[in-house]
């Protein structure tokens, strides 16, 4: 089922420019606009993503505020950084250890184990500026 998230059709003649946003099934989104007349054959649309959507958005209201768009921290990005393989010069501190020997040949350590996601999240967000 489709729901419509946002419509505006400005008062006018035969057919008026329109722009349309509707969730489709599945979950991403169709921007679909028209021009002003020519009978209503200028019509367009595209799918857009959820992440999409909410950039769009956002980018559209610190625009509208006079701001800067303020990043967001994703579940996406949390966990690319947990999933980061070290390099190959990885050397922990505070007695921390990695065997190579032990763990056989080609294994090698991926992600920390020195932070949890909150931890990770926490971390993103003062990098980056956002949250409390």
């Amino acid at each position: 089922m489709t729901k419509t998230v946002f419509a505006h059709t400005p008062p006018g003649a035969d057919f008026p420019p329109f722009v349309n946003l509707s969730r489709q099934e599945g979950g991403a989104y169709a921007l679909t606009v028209r021009s002003k007349g020519r009978g209503g054959r200028d019509l367009g649309s595209i799918e857009l993503s959820p992440e999409t959507v909410e950039a769009l958005a956002t980018d559209a209201l610190a625009d509208l505020h006079q701001e800067s768009a303020a990043p967001v921290v994703t579940d996406e990005m949390v966990a690319r950084f947990l999933g980061w393989k070290l390099p190959p010069d990885f050397y922990p501190d505070c007695h921390v250890s990695f065997d190579r020997a032990a763990t056989g040949a080609g294994s090698w350590p991926v992600g920390t184990n020195l932070l949890t996601a909150v931890q990770a999240r926490a971390m993103l967000e003062h990098v980056l500026g956002i949250g409390s």
